[in-house]
């Protein structure tokens, strides 16, 4: 399959989904990117914890994430 074969409105509703308003067809790619930034760099943060089983980044991660629970604003 095709890279871009998924429903090109399923990156919109993801947008509208966040609380922002429904860009315009041409810099949708782009805000849909900039969303996805964040994950993407937490989720190979994790996978590098994983690899490495290194008790320092676990203990970087639970910091960032007790951050987010007790200051979510």
């Amino acid at each position: 399959m095709a890279g871009g074969s998924e429903n090109p409105d399923s990156k919109g509703n993801f947008i509208l989904q966040q609380g922002l308003e429904r860009p315009a067809q041409e810099s949708c790619p782009i805000r849909f990117s900039a969303l996805m930034f964040q994950p993407r760099l937490l989720g190979s943060f994790i996978l590098l914890a994983v690899i490495l089983q290194s008790p320092a980044i676990f203990l970087v991660l639970s910091g960032i994430l007790w951050w987010n629970v007790l200051i979510p604003a």
